[in-house]
């Protein structure tokens, strides 16, 4: 995990990877913790989630690229 600066806004961003191999930028401030649950076995774990940086920075169409 890589973590950084946004350029536009400095917000603390963490830099994930998609699965087609591109950057994408998370919200350090957004992260949450979850549990999920396992129909089969009842166990419940923690899981760690953070949302797009997209989302959340007012400089967001600056640096988006086309798909």
């Amino acid at each position: 995990m890589n973590e950084g600066t946004c350029r536009s806004c400095h917000a603390e961003i963490i830099w994930a990877v998609t699965e087609r191999g591109r950057r994408m930028p998370l919200s350090k401030a957004s992260e949450r913790r979850r549990f999920v649950l396992e129909p089969a076995t009842g166990i419940a774990r923690s899981i760690v989630t953070y949302e797009s940086h997209f989302a959340d920075c007012p400089n967001a169409d600056q640096h988006r690229k086309e798909p």
